[in-house]
């Protein structure tokens, strides 16, 4: 979020460098490739960078017990018009409260290299602070999660973990 949130004329080429040139973007649903190619991907993203920022609400980050080997993924949910703009629903133009999940691969180029995309259906991204916060029991229970562990199904060997972070309701220390 930091290098697409920056305010420069360098912003989509520093992002390029955040995803592998062979990137896709896929539908959660039905695998559906969307999108391929950083450069059409960086291109799926709002040019007016100035007036567009992004916000993710809710993370579950996703590892496993052979970091060397198996890809990390995340879970990143964001409220309506606050997605980082890559999206299947209207380039650059989220409606909707929307799930994007990212794959990293373990082989030392720290670069996504595949992302999915689907609606969030059960309104995690935009759960108002005073109703409580998101824990890793609600994101495993949500209608996109089934699809989550199909997308996990085969790409990982290790032992799955979970880490959840509700960014509305992080303890702080004062």
């Amino acid at each position: 979020m930091e290098v697409y949130n920056q305010k420069s004329s360098r912003r989509f080429e520093a992002l390029a460098e955040c995803f592998a040139p062979d990137v896709s973007l896929r539908l959660l649903k039905s695998g559906a490739t969307v999108v391929k190619g950083v450069q059409a991907l960086t291109a799926s993203m709002p040019a007016d960078y100035a007036k567009h920022t992004a916000r993710v609400t809710r993370r579950l980050f996703i590892t496993t017990s052979l970091p060397s080997e198996d890809p990390s993924f995340s879970m990143d949910f964001y409220p309506a018009g606050q997605g980082p703009g890559i999206n299947a629903f209207g380039k650059g133009n989220v409606k909707l409260d929307t799930i994007l999940v990212f794959e990293v691969k373990s082989d030392g180029r720290n670069v996504i290299n595949q992302v999915w995309i689907a609606p969030d259906r059960d309104g995690i991204a935009s759960r108002r602070e005073d109703q409580g916060a998101v824990t890793e029991l609600s994101v495993l229970s949500s209608k996109a999660f089934p699809q989550v562990a199909a997308v996990l199904q085969g790409r990982v060997k290790g032992k799955i973990s979970y880490h959840m972070h509700d960014y509305l309701h992080m303890a702080t220390i004062s």
